[in-house]
């Protein structure tokens, strides 16, 4: 093959030549990830979902309503308490919980949710007879 590599290499600068430029290409806009503080009203494990009612408000508006949101999770939603990695199992209502999540009214996904730590009882200092 006498005329092969340069018909190659040819072929390779008409394709690089006619490919639409990086910045024509369509790049995906990033969904901004929203935040929700409350407590966890009800669990549907078998569907694996929660539904949560905000308990504090985004920003400081005297007219804000509170919102409550069903929220979906998936095998990449991550759950904690604290630091602690937990399961859809131990989550119950009544659990105060942050909670981030993506998407539309229709359907909301959650990336995390972490619950609080349980509050731990101070014991009461005892005063011992002198």
């Amino acid at each position: 093959m006498k005329g092969g590599p340069p018909i190659v290499l040819s072929t390779l600068i008409l394709l690089a030549a006619t490919a639409a430029p990086p910045a024509a290409r369509a790049t995906p806009t990033p969904v901004p990830v929203r935040t929700i503080v409350g407590s966890i009203v009800s669990v549907d494990r078998a569907k694996g979902e929660v539904v949560i009612s905000e308990s504090v408000s985004p920003t400081r508006q005297a007219k804000h309503r509170a919102e409550t949101i069903m929220l979906r999770l998936d095998a990449s939603t991550r759950l904690s308490r604290g630091k602690t990695p937990v399961s859809l199992e131990d989550l119950v209502p009544g659990d105060q919980a942050v909670a981030r999540y993506l998407g539309s009214a229709a359907s909301l996904k959650a990336v995390s949710i972490r619950l609080a730590d349980p509050v731990r009882p101070v014991p009461t200092p005892t005063r011992s007879p002198s």
